[in-house]
Formats: structure tokens, C-alpha cells, sequence
């Protein structure tokens, strides 16, 4: 397990972080991180991140400037931390005790284990088999992310799996397929008989009746009523729920409207009716524990949603959207279950729309849905904080056109259905393209179609400390590419201090295999400087860097690759075919089925101090 430790002290305009020390590597909390300029590459590390970078994001607000304006490149040099800061500890089945076989590693697309973290999973198939966590902290939640097989409609199918806790039988979980299994061509459909089945993975949450003291053994078994023909178990979350959030002071309660929890009615128009109302009178509103049906769209602006923790407050329903038109929006401490079991036409993203300077998304949890979050211009001055984007049939989340000084930090985004997290300037449908915006130590896992991170156009945009995993298909860990009508690039793009594991894919659109960097001159050249710092490429699936075009005559160009480590490639540690220049100091490649690919004559490549291995 990670402890946290100080060691030292960081200053920069009057801000203090505290790092940490390096620990062991499993279980794993999700704010892993290694740092940028270690000797070992390979080297886990965790750190204190609150005297860091939320008093980084606090400090900043109070400047009234804009983010990335302030965040000198010695500055963000200075940040080794990887990933998010968040709550849980998450323990893998292949590392954990079990009787049965385990499936994988497999990165072959529309196999069960090229979609699990790690790209291993375990899989109970007989009467007796199970696989065992012990908890290393205490705990009384767990996230199960699982795999049973669909029905013969693709309407769903449910089955038990029995949970033991220290030898003893606690309860029997119940398992749906019904959130998971997709067919055919994209965008996909519930038909199984349209084939090339995917994205088989879905979690259910657990709320223990008390806190499991560290030590306890929790055990997944297929007993004998259990009658899945197999259960995949991939990973188990485990944390510390907080007991339920009082109301605050001055707000007004959903029930008071008419809302009442856990009963199957309709909440939709009670929401709405409370919306109206603490807007009127300048107040909060708040949701009590318990699950609320939300049926269509809830507009929203200038208005204080908080519930009483992602553990107890649950929106749910088809069409449930929290829709925001403007001005100061603050929304925390709930859950959204969309109860999406298919990709639709864009109709049921959880939180959407346009947000004024000052406003907040923290600690919210959305699942089942098409989107995650869709942010579309003019939004201005928005953070995104300790949020979970969990298995939506879309982006996780989606800075769509027009948005500026936005942060999206410290959130765990798992198996989205197209991009992880985007920034996409698109010119048809908003006011300009997006300026200015950071995602900053998120972490990403198993975007099942896309990139773990998605920058196409726009200007002075940057992704800074994000830990990205698993790529299944038509995707990079972080791709930089003029595409889908986007505004071109201006301003430096600036990626820094991102670790990616296992990413890169087979692009099935361009029948070519894609790096886990992917500058891509798609749509015209990319003539923007582009400045890549301190990343970390570890197991790619092909290349660690891919610079090409859709045709040999794109250019990239002003692009620099300052101090990257490329450890592990399938192909190449950097394959170049577009046209164009580029400058690259203390990049090292270990370990990799070849050095350099330059196919195209027309790339001037310029080497500064330190390269190594290519």
C-alpha cells in the first residue's frame, strides 16, 4: 500500500507543495505518480497532493487571471505528481489470491482482455472458484468492475455473485449485463446478432452495513446458485464512504418540493419547481440521501446543487441532464445514473451546457450515460474536480467549442465509449475556438474507443500530469490533431509530465497503427508550436511517437520533445511520415523493436543534448 510522506518543499510566487516518497506499487491508489526528471523510469512514487495543487487551484482563482497565463513552464517543470488525487484504493484481481485462471495480457481488439486493466482479468467459471482482496486500509465501499455474459436479446441478463467477508457469507451481489455489450459498426447497437461484440465491462457499487477494518478478506465466489456461465472480476475499488452530508445552512431541500426518495415516481418536475425557487431567493439547494427519478432536461443558472455525497444521492433516469445556461453554477456531492444501455443521438449526457466564470463540478459521479460532461461555449472560468466518469457509450468529457480558463483536475475517467477527456474546437457549432483550458492530474483508464486525451485545435491549450492506461482501439494516449471541422491551432500546445502505459492502437478509420503521442495533420498543416516536456511512454502498443499526416505533404511543425523516456514499443520509439520540423533534446528509448522511422524526407529533425537509444 502508499503511505504519504514530506520530504521536501517547492515554492513558486509564493505557493508551497510538499512532495512525497516513493512507495510500493500494489494495491495502488489512483494518484500514483512517478517523477519526471528520475533516474528509474519504472519507479512509483506518491505524493501529498492537497498542499499542491488544490491550494494551487485555490491561489489561482484569486488572481483573477487565467490559468495556463500564470503556470510558467519552470513552474509546471517543478510538478512531478501523475494522476489523480483520490479516495480510494484500487487492487487488481491478477495480483490478488484466486483458484481460478486468469485471461490474458491480450491488446487484440474485441477480446475480453484487451478491455480489462492491465489487460488482465480473472475469470471464474466453476462451482468454487473465487478470487480474494485484503483490504490494506480500512474501508466500507467497493467498486466491482466485472464482466457476465449478455443475454441472448442484448436486453441484459442478471445473475448473483456471492461476496464472503473473512470466510463468511456477507451477501449475494447482483450483476447486470444490461450497461455493457455492444454490436456491429459504429455507433453501435444492443443487437447481438449484428456481431463484433465490445465494451464488456461495467462496475456495481457496494456500501458496506459498517467499516471493514484493514486486514479483512473480501471474497468473490461462484457458488452454486451463481449461475453466470463466467464472471470476468478485473479490479476492485475500496474506500472510506463518508457518512451522509448534512444540509447546509440556507438551503432549501428537494423533498420539499415534492420529491420523495426511493419510490419510482417522477422527480423530474419537482427538481425543476426547486431550481426555480432558490434562484429566486439566492439560496442552495440541496438532495437528501436516497435515488431520484430524473426523466428530461433541468436547466440551470446562476444555482447551488449539492447533495449529500456520491454514496447517498443518486439522479437517476433516462434524459437525465443537468443543463446549464450561464452564470455561476455549483455542483457537488452526487451521483448520476443515466441508465443508458447504448449510444444514442446525444440527448443524454449527464451534466451539459454553458458555464460562467467562478463555477464548480466536484465530486460528482456519472455513469450510464452517453456523454459524461459536454462543456460548450461561451463557458468561461469552470473547474472540474474529484469527479468519477465512469462506462458512458461517448467522451467522458468534452470541452466542445468556445470554452476558456477551464480546469479539469483530479478525476478518474474509466471505459468511455469515444475520448476520455477532449478539447475539440469545433468551428461550426460556438463562438470561437477553445483558449486557454488545462486537464491537470486526471486519471484515465480504458477508453474503449479513441484517446485517453483528445486535443483537436484551439489555442494555448495544455494537458499537464494525467495518467492514461489501456487504449483499446482508433486511439493514442494523447492525441494533438486539426480534425472534425476544428479551428486550427494557435498558441503553443503543451503536454507535460504525463505517464502513459500501454496506449496506442490499431486506427480501424486509417488503417495504420497510431503511437501513444499522436500529432496527426489531418484536416491542413499544424504549423502551432506544439511542446512536449516531460512525458513518460511505457509499454506502447506500437510507437511511443507518431508524427504524421493524411498525406505526405502535412506539415508539423514547430514541435519540441524535451526530456521524454520511451520504454517499451511494439514498433518504433518514434515514427515520423508527414513533412514539417521538429526539435528533440534528452529523449531516451529503451527496449524497443526499433529506434527511429523517418519515411519522409521532408521532416528536418534538429537534435539538442541527451538523446539515447534512437
Amino acid at each position: 500500500m502508499k503511505r504519504l510522506y514530506r520530504t521536501g518543499l517547492l515554492l513558486y510566487a509564493g505557493l508551497t507543495a510538499v512532495l512525497g516518497s516513493p512507495a510500493s506499487a500494489a494495491p495502488c491508489r489512483s494518484y500514483t505518480c512517478l517523477t519526471a526528471l528520475e533516474s528509474d523510469w519504472n519507479r512509483d512514487c506518491t505524493v501529498n497532493l492537497e498542499d499542491f495543487a488544490l491550494l494551487a487551484a485555490e491561489w489561482l482563482q484569486t488572481q483573477q487571471k487565467s490559468h495556463l497565463e500564470l503556470m510558467t513552464s519552470q513552474w509546471l517543470s517543478s510538478a512531478p505528481k501523475i494522476g489523480a488525487q483520490l479516495p480510494y484504493l484500487e487492487y487488481e484481481a491478477e495480483e490478488a489470491q484466486t483458484n481460478a485462471a486468469l485471461i490474458g495480457p491480450n491488446r487484440t481488439y474485441l477480446t475480453q482482455a484487451a478491455e480489462a486493466s492491465g489487460r488482465k482479468a480473472v475469470k471464474l467459471s466453476q462451482t468454487g472458484h473465487f478470487v480474494e482482496f485484503t483490504l490494506a486500509e480500512p474501508a466500507n465501499a467497493m467498486v466491482l468492475r466485472f464482466c457476465i455474459p449478455d443475454s441472448a436479446d442484448g436486453a441484459g441478463a442478471q445473475h448473483s455473485l456471492s461476496l464472503y467477508l473473512n470466510d463468511i457469507h456477507h451477501r449475494d451481489l447482483l450483476l447486470t449485463s444490461a450497461y455493457s455489450w455492444v454490436y456491429g459498426a459504429y455507433p453501435y447497437t444492443n443487437n447481438p446478432s449484428d456481431g463484433s461484440p465490445h465494451h464488456f465491462f461495467d462496475d456495481t457499487a457496494v456500501l458496506f452495513e459498517q467499516v471493514l477494518p484493514a486486514g479483512t478478506r473480501i471474497r468473490l465466489q461462484k457458488d452454486a446458485g451463481d449461475t453466470a456461465s463466467y464472471y470476468l472480476i478485473d479490479l476492485v475499488e475500496l474506500e472510506r464512504a463518508n457518512e451522509p452530508l448534512p444540509k447546509p445552512a440556507d438551503f432549501l431541500c428537494l423533498t420539499d418540493f415534492g420529491a420523495a426518495p426511493n419510490d419510482s415516481i417522477d422527480d423530474t418536475q419537482a427538481l425543476r419547481n426547486a431550481v426555480a425557487q432558490v434562484q429566486a431567493q439566492g439560496k442552495g439547494l440541496w438532495i437528501p440521501p436516497g435515488r431520484f427519478l430524473i426523466t428530461d432536461r433541468v436547466n440551470l443558472e446562476n444555482v447551488t446543487l449539492r447533495g449529500a455525497g456520491i454514496w447517498q444521492t443518486v439522479l437517476e433516469g433516462l434524459n437525465c441532464r443537468l443543463y446549464g445556461r450561464g452564470g455561476t453554477i455549483l455542483l457537488s456531492d452526487f451521483k448520476i445514473d443515466g441508465l443508458s444501455t447504448y449510444r444514442t443521438s446525444g440527448q443524454r449526457t449527464g451534466i451539459e451546457g454553458r458555464f460562467g466564470p467562478g463555477s464548480r463540478i466536484e465530486r460528482v459521479w456519472i455513469e450510464h450515460t452517453e456523454a459524461g460532461i459536454w462543456i460548450s461555449g461561451p463557458s468561461d472560468g469552470l473547474t472540474v474536480s474529484g469527479c468519477r466518469i465512469r462506462n458512458t457509450f461517448a467522451d467522458g468529457l468534452n470541452l466542445a467549442f468556445g470554452v476558456t480558463n477551464t480546469v479539469v483536475e483530479h478525476c478518474s475517467v474509466r471505459n468511455t465509449g469515444d475520448d476520455a477527456l477532449a478539447m475539440w474546437s469545433y468551428t461550426q457549432w460556438g463562438p470561437g475556438p477553445n483558449q486557454n483550458n488545462l486537464f491537470r492530474n486526471n486519471t484515465i483508464q480504458l477508453p474503449m474507443l479513441a484517446n485517453g486525451i483528445g486535443l483537436y485545435g484551439g489555442t494555448a491549450n495544455a494537458a499537464v500530469s494525467n495518467w492514461i492506461r489501456d487504449t483499446v482501439v482508433n486511439g493514442a494516449g494523447i492525441q494533438i490533431a486539426n480534425r472534425f471541422s476544428s479551428y486550427p491551432f494557435a498558441g503553443t500546445t503543451l503536454i507535460q509530465n504525463n505517464r502513459l502505459e500501454r496506449t496506442g492502437s490499431r486506427s480501424i478509420d486509417y488503417n495504420i497503427h497510431v503511437g501513444a503521442v499522436w500529432l496527426f495533420a489531418c484536416d491542413g498543416d499544424i504549423p502551432a508550436p506544439v511542446r512536449a516536456a516531460s512525458n513518460q511512454l511505457l509499454d506502447s502498443t506500437y510507437q511511443g511517437i507518431l508524427l504524421s499526416g493524411s498525406s505526405s505533404a502535412r506539415q508539423i511543425t514547430q514541435t519540441r520533445f524535451e526530456t521524454a523516456h520511451i520504454g517499451t514499443a511494439g514498433t518504433y520509439a518514434l515514427e515520423i511520415s508527414a513533412a514539417g520540423s521538429g526539435y528533440f533534446e534528452f529523449v531516451t528509448v529503451q527496449n524497443t523493436a526499433g529506434g527511429l522511422l523517418l519515411s519522409n524526407p521532408n521532416f528536418q529533425i534538429t537534435r539538442g543534448p541527451g538523446n539515447t537509444g534512437w
